[in-house]
């Protein structure tokens, strides 16, 4: 097997990474509990990490292709879900953060001014 052959199968299975990651934000009963959260907070650690591995091997495919914007189609197919997932998985992230801060742990007025 070439190269071109084993990186487009080592992507393919990040793409699964984002899809299975995806399908979980999409399947998320909301108001999370604490431990929705920490679970959340794992696999968006998880997720940056597996973008990090797909644009390494993105960049390498680029780099070895004759086929310049079927590979710019393949980055953008994965980015797109990627930083949306994120993004809303960040939201509920905050979300949750802000409605349990409670009133003692959240500086007053004067205590803003200095």
């Amino acid at each position: 097997m070439d190269d071109i052959q084993q990186l487009s199968r080592s992507r393919a299975a990040h793409k699964g990474k984002l899809t299975q990651f995806t399908n979980f934000i999409d399947n998320l009963s909301t108001p999370l509990n604490a431990d929705g959260v920490i679970n959340l907070e794992l696999r968006i650690e998880n997720i940056i990490a597996t973008y990090d591995k797909f644009d390494s091997i993105q960049t390498e495919l680029e780099s070895l292709s004759e086929d310049t914007d079927s590979q710019i189609l393949e980055r953008a197919k994965f980015g797109e879900p990627y930083f949306e997932s994120l993004a809303r998985a960040k939201g509920l992230v905050k979300a949750f953060s802000n409605e349990h801060i409670t009133p003692e742990a959240k500086p007053s007025h004067s205590e803003c001014i200095d």
